[in-house]
């Protein structure tokens, strides 16, 4: 897969799915790939 990333543009991806089922562990990767950040909701909420 090939992705570019234009400066002015912003790319948001959510993944979804049951509980276990690799979504963040995938997220993570995509991220790392690609060289974005990666940000939880889960851990967003946990935090407050």
């Amino acid at each position: 897969m090939n992705l570019k990333v234009d400066s002015e543009r912003k790319i948001v991806i959510c993944i979804c799915g049951m509980a276990g089922s690799g979504k963040s562990t995938a997220a993570k990767r995509l991220a790392q790939h690609y060289g974005l950040k990666y940000f939880s909701g889960g851990d967003a909420l946990k935090a407050v």
